[in-house]
């Protein structure tokens, strides 16, 4: 739930993994070429102002699909037709 993902994609910029939500980004279909043009844009994390782009901060989140669908977290990858998140603020201990 932080600000980047992958390789350094700066997918939720203002993300805060402190504050108790879950920052979610999604980006609408776009076709091929536009698909190819966004690319390095999100990986700078330049796209908030973007049409097809668009930030939520929320708490719980369930994805329901009538087919299977393959989903994948900090690499484990699962499959299903119902997914449910839920944030749990303050749940993991981290010391440094």
């Amino acid at each position: 739930n932080g600000p980047t993902y992958g390789s350094g994609f700066r997918i939720n910029p203002e993300a805060d993994a402190s504050d108790g939500l879950l920052d979610l980004c999604t980006i609408h279909y776009a076709p091929l070429g536009r698909a190819l043009r966004l690319f390095p844009v999100v990986k700078r994390g330049q796209h908030a102002s973007l049409p097809e782009v668009h930030f939520y901060r929320i708490q719980r989140l369930t994805i329901e699909s009538r087919l299977p669908l393959n989903a994948q977290m900090d690499g484990e990858v699962f499959h299903g037709q119902r997914f449910e998140v839920t944030v749990l603020p303050q749940a993991l201990l981290v010391r440094c």
